[in-house]
């Protein structure tokens, strides 16, 4: 019998019962089944928005459009060189 399905939501720590309040036992226990132990990195909002973003900004990308990309998304015409640029280098988009 596995020892760790007897555990009860009063055996946790307060941390414990943050990550189990939002995102339930079951998952909780997966998560320390499979990465007990061991340091899981978490990003933050903005870094997965960031590369919806950039993602979007690729498929936006007509060869010719970056004032109209730059205006759109808020960012500068260089930053929109950069992101495409990346998409060149990369093969990405």
């Amino acid at each position: 019998m596995d020892v760790l399905s007897q555990a009860k939501y009063e055996d946790m720590t307060e941390e414990q019962k943050m990550l189990i309040d939002t995102i339930g036992a079951d998952c909780f226990m997966d998560l320390v089944r499979v990465y007990g132990g061991s340091y899981v990195y978490i990003p933050k909002n903005d870094n997965i928005v960031r590369s919806i973003r950039n993602r979007n900004i690729r498929n936006d990308f007509n060869g010719h459009n970056f004032k109209e990309l730059a205006a759109k998304y808020g960012l500068t015409v260089a930053r929109i060189r950069s992101i495409i640029k990346e998409t060149k280098s990369t093969g990405k988009g």
